[in-house]
């Protein structure tokens, strides 16, 4: 059976992985381990050579505490799909809900100084 193309949704998602092992100040050796894959076979993930079956990227998203939804936040789809375009709303709500958890995560660790400069960020972008 012949492997499926690397695209470059795989791509994306590896370049989001490989940003939040580094927002977290951990190797690539240590969360290969922690998800129970070789060192080269998590390096090609986060390089897009190799795609990820659904329960790699769950144990990613566990290892690293992560809402699975974050890894793809920001990666368009290959093609458009009237599925998702006759079910917006709730997609928008799905997206909306795993954008607060992210939010909801990162926020603790802020300074006072940057949250008030996220707050300025979130009021520029309010309609007047």
């Amino acid at each position: 059976m012949a492997k499926p193309p690397i695209c470059k949704i795989d791509q994306a998602l590896g370049k989001r992985i490989q940003l939040r092992r580094k927002e977290l100040g951990c190797s690539a050796e240590k969360l290969s381990e922690s998800i129970g894959v070789s060192q080269q076979q998590f390096s090609r993930y986060e390089r897009g050579n190799s795609k990820l079956t659904a329960s790699q990227l769950i144990n990613i998203a566990h290892a690293t505490d992560t809402p699975i939804g974050w890894f793809s936040l920001d990666i368009p789809p290959d093609k458009p799909f009237s599925l998702i375009a006759e079910n917006n709303n709730q997609y928008q709500s799905f997206a909306s809900r795993e954008l607060f958890s992210r939010i909801e995560q990162v926020w603790p660790s802020l300074s006072i100084d940057q949250q008030r400069a996220v707050i300025s960020v979130i009021d520029a972008f309010k309609l007047k």
